[in-house]
């Protein structure tokens, strides 16, 4: 319980030292020592250092030894990072839009090639499979198809099923506990599906991606292919050196 609560107070003080960069409060791009920021926000030294250590890894702030921590405006004004951002409502609201996502029915389909090379099963094995369509102000912004071995689901959802995320759903309906995915960027051109879905000209070129999700023992659970509406995403990521 006590690690759960000083969780949540570093969370707090992050938000509270983005408040104060939002606001201009740090002159010349620079914070003030992490004893001050304690005494300021009244938490401990820890507290804020563990704070500062998540705002680097977010980009927002570089520390210098011997000169102090700097911050970066342009990380915050960087919207729909998929560096710092998992899911695709969020990504969709960080870009401004108001969102909805679509469901398709449950279904079965046969492996691939591809899909079983990936998956590491055999050729022919059951897929389950469905379909989202993720909604930037009434518009396609995103499609994603989600296919899983059919001998890792231990029950399956229901029509009415609430709309959970990946690891949720994999949780749920396969108890596995996915830990990282890896992604493969794949150009494209829009084809007369994607016309269809994206109302957009057949030939236009398009970024997709091939997700797959790992559990623990660093087995593939999940196989995703997704799908960005050109005119919609904008997609960006920050780089640290």
């Amino acid at each position: 319980m006590k690690k759960k609560d000083m969780s949540k107070l570093y969370l707090r003080v992050k938000k509270d030292i983005l408040d104060m960069i939002t606001d201009g409060r740090f002159s010349d791009n620079k914070l003030p020592p992490e004893d001050e920021l304690a005494r300021e926000l009244g938490v401990s030294h820890s507290t804020v250092r563990e704070a500062l250590l998540v705002l680097t890894k977010d980009g927002v702030i570089s520390k210098k030894h011997g000169k102090g921590s700097f911050v970066h405006q342009s990380a915050l004004n960087a919207r729909m990072r998929i560096d710092s951002i998992l899911d695709f409502i969020t990504l969709l609201e960080d870009g401004g839009y108001a969102t909805r996502l679509a469901q398709s029915v449950y279904g079965f389909e046969c492996a691939s090639v591809e899909e079983c090379q990936s998956l590491g099963v055999e050729e022919g094995k059951q897929l389950f499979t469905f379909e989202r369509l993720f909604y930037a102000n009434d518009k396609v912004a995103i499609r994603a198809l989600i296919k899983i071995p059919k001998i890792y689901m231990q029950t399956f959802p229901s029509e009415d099923e609430d709309v959970m995320t990946s690891y949720e759903f994999v949780w749920k309906y396969c108890k596995e506990d996915l830990v990282q995915s890896i992604l493969e960027f794949l150009p494209m051109t829009a084809g007369e599906k994607e016309e269809s879905i994206f109302a957009i000209k057949k030939g236009s070129p398009m970024i997709s991606w091939r997700e797959l999700f790992y559990n623990i023992k660093d087995v593939p659970i999940s196989y995703n292919q997704i799908y960005f509406n050109p005119d919609i995403m904008k997609l960006k990521m920050l780089r640290k050196w």
